[in-house]
């Protein structure tokens, strides 16, 4: 009764947490603007000579290509559109988590030992984040400068120093909120990372808008590589002004810290206390049982995170291939997606209470299996009644896509560019004629008759990408609310830190293995699309192994405990 009374009388300061939340705001967004990574990344891959001569090399290997076809590579020479390009943008995303997963525990344990007048973790805000918001405005400007290479090293220094702070960043709120009251500010803190999330996959649809209606620029002549050092300029401010935020942030002198615990602290009792925690460390061994659900509950978290970090990482490379979408609009789709994902929050974790986390999870799984079966199923049936294959239509849609690169770039339309320069794209003629069973003869009329039956399709795509990420923004945080939970029932209270360390690394190698994983998948499926075929399957074996979790269900005292509120149990969002 008197703890229920001290924590009714503690209240939370918003405004504070709030504050305290906004260094975390600014490392949301920056990782929120790396989708435009993928799309600078593609572009320069795919006009290096370097990357050509290699995917020539791979195209011509007599087992490859024979494989390569049957697949979506046109019919100028099987593997005439083949490109390792998706496998080496695998691997480069794949660098800013390899940083975090190597060097965050040990930034982390630096700052705990930080002795400043600044307090413990600020030093790190103050330094680094200003710093690594000038490599996120350099980004694009590397890029349009057509230096792969000085895009390379800016990015890889750029993922060092954000795994240097990032756990500072996220330490403040534990540091300076008692522990009752953390649950209730961590929500105001995944809430912070929320807004920072959308902010930067927002801006950059604004930006856009402005741009063109200020250059008066129409639709066939928009390159939106122009405006990437606007977005990422914007980016690179508000990561200053969040870093700006912390002087209002009171930490503790962490000087004096060092002194107090040597003159409490004698080497006899340091030592009598170390022999003390390996003995309770020992008490606290999980049981078989337990650990086996452990191993089964981060092998799922590892699959889960195989499939939805394909989302996060190829989203932008998805929508331009197949919904024609430039990455600003691509963007402001997983900003919606952003939003469902909040809204259902707080249903999900009470779904959790009420059903238990483990079978909520697997629910929210089947649900984004679903609607993505749905959409690929959708896909299938609208190209067959348009007179096409998958394969038929992903090679005539890369037909069509180059055609509007080369319109793009001359500042015309694909129809007038195909008409003004017949000889040209004669390989239309083969293509339209074998995917139609036609016998053009006029190049114009065979682009019209394929461009008419991808813009069927188009109008299809376009309308149901709508519901498919709401439906699964909804149902991701049936996931992402229940997961961590999960796993830091398993170990108790006692050992929070610890068993929170073990989300992270399933979660972290997921997202480093996934990114590449999926980069060869595409090697070989020829197109984007794909991912509707590879994230299901990743999310069954995650579902299938989830089965097995036998513990970490919440405890009754752990429901009975004054009822905290639903938000508490989110975890940070996973923008790294």
């Amino acid at each position: 009764m008197e703890k229920l009374a001290e924590q009714q009388q503690q209240k939370i300061s918003i405004p504070k947490t709030m504050m305290m939340a906004m260094s975390f705001g600014g490392v949301t967004i920056a990782f929120a603007l790396l989708p435009y990574l993928t799309v600078m990344l593609d572009r320069l891959l795919s006009d290096s000579a370097v990357v050509a001569d290699w995917s020539a090399r791979f195209a011509g290997v007599a087992w490859l290509a024979d494989f390569l076809a049957t697949q979506s590579y046109g019919d100028a020479g099987a593997g005439a559109n083949f490109t390792i390009a998706p496998l080496l943008i695998g691997f480069i995303v794949a660098i800013i988590y390899l940083m975090g997963m190597v060097f965050q525990p040990i930034f982390g344990k630096m700052s705990d030992n930080w002795r400043s007048r600044w307090g413990k973790r600020r030093p790190f805000i103050f330094v680094l984040m200003p710093i690594s918001a000038g490599l996120l405005f350099l980004l694009p400007i590397t890029a349009n400068a057509d230096s792969l290479i000085g895009l390379l090293i800016v990015f890889i220094i750029f993922s060092f120093v954000m795994a240097a702070y990032r756990v500072p960043t996220v330490s403040v709120m534990p540091d300076l909120t008692p522990s009752e009251l953390r649950s209730n500010a961590n929500a105001i803190v995944s809430l912070m990372g929320g807004l920072g999330t959308i902010l930067g996959m927002g801006i950059g649809m604004a930006i856009a808008l402005i741009y063109r209606a200020v250059h008066n620029i129409p639709d066939y002549a928009w390159d939106e590589s122009v405006i990437f050092p606007h977005i990422f300029a914007f980016g690179a401010i508000m990561m200053c002004l969040c870093a700006a935020a912390m002087i209002f942030v009171k930490e503790q002198d962490s000087r004096t810290l060092g002194e107090e615990l040597s003159e409490r602290n004698s080497a006899a009792d340091c030592r009598a206390a170390k022999e003390a925690k390996k003995a309770e460390e020992k008490k606290l061994k999980l049981d078989p049982k337990a650990r086996r659900s452990l191993m089964f509950m981060l092998a799922g978290l590892f699959f889960l995170f195989m499939g939805s970090n394909v989302i996060q990482t190829f989203f932008a490379l998805f929508a331009a291939e197949i919904l024609h979408l430039d990455a600003t609009f691509a963007m402001i789709l997983m900003a919606m997606f952003a939003v469902c994902a909040a809204a259902g929050a707080i249903p999900a974790g009470m779904f959790g209470r009420k059903f238990g986390r483990r079978n909520t999870m697997i629910a929210g799984l089947s649900i984004i299996m679903v609607v993505l079966v749905v959409f690929f199923g959708v896909f299938l049936v609208s190209s067959s009644r348009n007179g096409m294959t998958m394969n038929q239509y992903t090679t005539l849609n890369h037909a069509y896509v180059d055609v509007n690169a080369q319109a793009l770039e001359q500042g015309v339309t694909a129809q007038d560019l195909v008409a003004q320069n017949p000889e040209e794209f004669t390989h239309l003629l083969s293509m339209t004629n074998s995917v139609f069973d036609a016998n053009y003869t006029n190049v114009a009329d065979a682009f019209a008759r394929m461009q008419t039956a991808i813009h069927a399709n188009l109008r299809t795509l376009n309308l149901l990408i709508y519901p498919v990420l709401v439906i699964a923004g909804l149902a991701s945080m049936m996931l992402l609310v229940n997961a961590m939970p999960m796993v830091v029932e398993l170990g108790g209270k006692k050992r929070v830190g610890t068993f929170t360390g073990y989300y992270y690394i399933a979660t972290y190698s997921a997202q480093i293995i996934a990114p590449i994983s999926f980069g060869f998948f595409v090697l070989f499926a020829g197109t984007y699309m794909s991912m509707f075929y590879y994230i299901p399957v990743m999310f069954v074996i995650a579902g299938a192994v989830l089965l097995f979790v036998r513990h970490g269900e919440a405890s009754k005292e752990t429901l009975d405990d004054s009822d905290d509120d639903v938000a508490s149990e989110l975890p940070e969002p996973e923008a790294a």
